[in-house]
């Protein structure tokens, strides 16, 4: 939840799937086209496609916020008046998660807290300020097939097939589903299944796994008294099965009539093997092609020549004499660790080290000595993870949050999940890392206290760094609106005079996204 001491200092707790949101937008790194997309929800809305008529883009035609009552109490519109104000827009089926996200926050907190809202509203048009969002040159003009390409919560996957103009709307109630999965067509009753259907039409999205008890008590409010709804370990585990299975995904070809799926322990044990094969395949793979990029860029900047730091002295090196020791322990040569370059880090230089093997290159990325029986875990751990989302079942908590709840990949056959799966861990071997990460309920049973002190220092740290980053974005913005200072890809800050002001070498967003793609791979 953000507190008093997020970036945006928000004196109020946010609904958990709108954190997600704000730290999308205050995220640098983030596609600066799905945050035009965000903010045009909340800020404008252009005339409907239908029309004919074409303002200036300089001019709102239709405004959002203005619609909160002036007058105490100062409500928004219930959700219904947005999908009618919001229907007609092209790309409706990408905004509207993020509308009825927002609205949901604000519409409660326009009731008890105006001014909560007012705060919100005026921090959102700073950030909108901060983005260099004012100008409205091609504002509206977003490519909503772009913005699916950033894998940003999205309708379910029912929602394409909609069809809006014959929606039965009197009798439904989007607020109650604001995605409008359970909306009747016209002529169509929930009663009714249709027996068979044409084969390009998807089925309909299961949207709960039904378990009686489970839902029943979903449906109800906290009341903060513990009533025992669970009786003992074995009540506990078939609703812990239930709730991880309450929220179902569209599947694939059911496992009966799917060739491809692992029926019996030979097949699964080639599933694995293959996968085995793909996580610890090194030979080219982002981290790697990102390490060369990085060295490139430092020998550029050092005219073709690779810089490597001064040679310390014998007898004054700056270092205690234990810690020197510690370098050359087990007789390992350490002349290759002191050629490394200025400005490229130990695991980009251990990465590119010809006589790496490919044990090392994981350890490199992730930071552990693998074992075969290790990976095999891992494989098998997966496979089981990937048979239960092909059937839909994506074993994510509703408490896990919307975003993450709602991300999915549709494949048609087992077998084109688990290639795609094999694909990535070939090509991005930071998600066997991933993989690795400790269940958050052992970690904190195991050290409650030790976890606390993590979290407040965490805090701490990000406290700081938020006025740095605040306060640096605001200096940059500021010089180099007055054009003192330039920026280059690299993110590089030269004065007018030319005088460096920030070192660069980094590595750009275009080009980080051009190293992610593998050479010769299909998609």
């Amino acid at each position: 939840m953000f507190q008093s001491s997020t970036p945006l200092g928000l004196p109020f707790q946010m609904e958990e799937t709108f954190e997600h949101d704000m730290t999308f937008l205050q995220d640098p790194m983030a596609d600066l086209s799905q945050k035009k997309m965000m903010l045009d929800v909340i800020f404008r809305t252009p005339h409907p496609p239908c029309s004919r008529l074409r303002e200036p883009a300089d001019r709102l035609t239709e405004d959002i916020l203005p619609y909160r009552l002036p007058l105490e109490p100062r409500m928004f519109p219930d959700l219904n008046f947005y999908f009618t104000l919001l229907g007609n827009r092209e790309n409706f089926l990408d905004m509207w998660p993020f509308a009825a996200r927002f609205h949901g926050l604000v519409y409660d907190a326009a009731v008890s807290a105006p001014s909560v809202v007012d705060d919100l509203i005026e921090r959102l048009e700073q950030l909108k300020s901060q983005l260099g969002l004012n100008s409205t040159d091609n504002f509206l003009g977003l490519d909503p097939s772009q913005l699916n390409a950033f894998n940003y919560p999205s309708p379910s996957s029912a929602a394409p097939d909609m069809n809006f103009a014959a929606l039965e709307l009197d009798s439904f109630d989007f607020c109650r589903d604001p995605f409008g999965t359970d909306v009747p067509q016209a002529g169509e009753t929930k009663q009714e299944t249709p027996i068979t259907k044409p084969a390009a039409q998807k089925e309909p999205r299961v949207p709960r796994q039904e378990h009686t008890l489970l839902s029943s008590e979903l449906q109800k409010p906290l009341e903060t008294v513990y009533r025992g709804v669970i009786n003992d370990r074995d009540h506990f585990r078939e609703l812990d099965d239930a709730y991880n299975r309450h929220v179902r995904r569209e599947s694939g070809i059911p496992p009966e009539e799917d060739s491809t799926w692992p029926k019996d322990a030979e097949t699964q044990r080639q599933y694995v093997g293959k996968m085995f094969e793909h996580i610890v395949r090194t030979d080219n793979f982002y981290e790697l092609r990102k390490a060369r990029e990085r060295l490139a860029i430092v020998k550029a900047k050092n005219g073709g020549k690779s810089t490597t730091p001064e040679e310390p002295s014998e007898k004054d090196d700056g270092e205690p004499p234990k810690k020197r020791a510690r370098k050359s322990k087990g007789g390992k040569d350490t002349s290759r660790a002191q050629a490394r370059p200025k400005g490229v880090n130990k695991s980009d230089w251990e990465l590119m080290d010809d006589n790496i093997t490919p044990a090392e290159c994981l350890k490199a990325v992730t930071h552990h000595d693998f074992t075969n029986v290790e990976i095999e875990l891992l494989c098998w751990k997966l496979l089981f993870a990937a048979m239960e989302a092909q059937k839909g079942f994506t074993m994510r908590p509703l408490w896990a949050g919307h975003r993450t709840v709602t991300t999915f990949n549709d494949y048609k056959t087992f077998a084109d999940r688990w290639n795609s799966m094999c694909e990535e861990l070939m090509d991005c071997k930071i998600l066997v890392h991933s993989l690795t990460r400790a269940d958050w309920f052992v970690k904190f049973a195991s050290a409650p206290a030790k976890e606390r002190s993590a979290k407040l220092n965490n805090d701490l740290l990000n406290g700081r760094r938020d006025v740095q980053n605040q306060v640096g974005r605001e200096i940059i913005q500021e010089r180099t609106e007055s054009q003192d200072w330039t920026t280059s890809e690299d993110y590089e800050i030269r004065t007018k005079d030319g005088q460096v002001v920030c070192q660069g070498g980094k590595i750009g967003d275009k080009t980080r996204r051009q190293l992610a793609i593998r050479e010769g791979r299909k998609d």
